[in-house]
């Protein structure tokens, strides 16, 4: 059963973004891309977040160490209770930022198996 996703309206992308950059900053992400139709394919892989800004609702810049991936014209902005991102864009293409460890972040106490 996938997950559910809340959209997140326009007003609130940057003030969004910006707590969800500081809450995710490092994790391990994924990026995917899927024009309607086709099968998706993989624009980054496992890679460090630094953080996921909007160009006056232009584009979104999810920015990577070592790279960017940007989306021009987004319409749409989602986020699922495990705190993976959705844009779509005006021509209906979805990229899905997903991380490597799906937990909320309110879910992780911090401490490593070993430190318990």
């Amino acid at each position: 059963m996938p997950d559910r996703m809340r959209e997140i309206p326009v007003p609130q992308w940057d003030p969004f973004l910006d707590q969800f950059s500081r809450e995710h900053r490092a994790w391990l992400a994924s990026i995917e891309r899927a024009h309607p139709g086709a099968a998706p394919r993989v624009d980054a892989a496992e890679r460090p977040l630094r953080s996921v800004e909007t160009d006056a609702v232009r584009g979104i810049e999810i920015r990577f160490q070592g790279g960017n991936v940007r989306v021009e014209a987004p319409k749409t902005l989602r986020v699922d209770e495990t705190g993976n991102l959705e844009i779509e864009d005006w021509s209906g293409e979805r990229v899905r930022l997903r991380f490597r460890v799906a937990s909320p972040p309110g879910a992780l106490d911090g401490l490593a198996p070993a430190e318990r």
